[in-house]
């Protein structure tokens, strides 16, 4: 059988990972709303804001 402390990091390392995704994924979903919030204040139809991408 695996070590009791083996299982014990294996578990601290698979949580670690887990915190530090989904830090990164609130982040990235910050950074959608905040240019979300700016898309919508500026007031240029989706349309205009394609061509002015393109």
């Amino acid at each position: 059988m695996i070590p009791n402390e083996a299982l014990m990091i294996f578990a601290f390392v698979v949580t670690l990972i887990a915190c530090i995704a989904q830090i990164v994924g609130d982040i990235m979903y910050i950074l959608f709303l905040r240019d979300a919030c700016r898309t919508l204040e500026s007031h240029v139809p989706p349309e205009m804001h394609v061509d002015q991408i393109m």
